[in-house]
């Protein structure tokens, strides 16, 4: 068994005999395993073990997908998750510490997000103005009808 398994990765086979101890315990065990092919590359599998009786002794069946696929779409889905959220961050400073006032609408008028600038000046909090109606909160009533056009 050792010779299927990255165990030089931590994939031991006394790891594997507990996996398949825990299966014969509870009738089944799924997990990630990095074995190991006849030629030596390393690669993910999905495991999926079930126990049952043939005769009068418990057996396991096993099934196992190559799943270094997804494994890589994963990693590579999670670094750009990472990217985002220093993307994020890095515009939520941007934003936070330019003076000029800004606020998000969408088409209906209604506020996404302020700056720090904006919320200063007016005194609100984003709870406050999260959701709210643009022009019913912030502009001015004698100038709503002006702009009342363009939401």
């Amino acid at each position: 068994m050792s010779d299927l398994s990255a165990a030089d990765e931590g994939y031991t086979e006394e790891k594997a005999l507990q996996l398949m101890h825990d299966a014969l315990e509870s009738g089944t065990n799924r997990f990630e395993w990095k074995a190991r092919k006849s030629d030596g590359q390393v690669f993910w599998s999905e495991v999926i073990l079930h126990s049952t009786m043939i005769g009068n002794a418990g057996k396991i069946i096993a099934s196992v997908r190559d799943i270094t696929r997804r494994k890589m779409v994963e990693e590579e889905l999670k670094k750009n998750e990472e990217w985002l959220l220093k993307e994020r961050q890095f515009t939520r400073l941007l934003l936070d510490t330019t003076p000029a006032f800004i606020v998000a609408v969408d088409l209906s008028g209604k506020i996404l997000m302020m700056n720090r600038a904006f919320l200063d000046f007016t005194g609100y909090s984003m709870d406050e103005l999260a959701g709210a109606d643009y022009l019913a909160h912030i502009v001015p009533a004698e100038d709503r009808e002006q702009l009342s056009g363009v939401f």
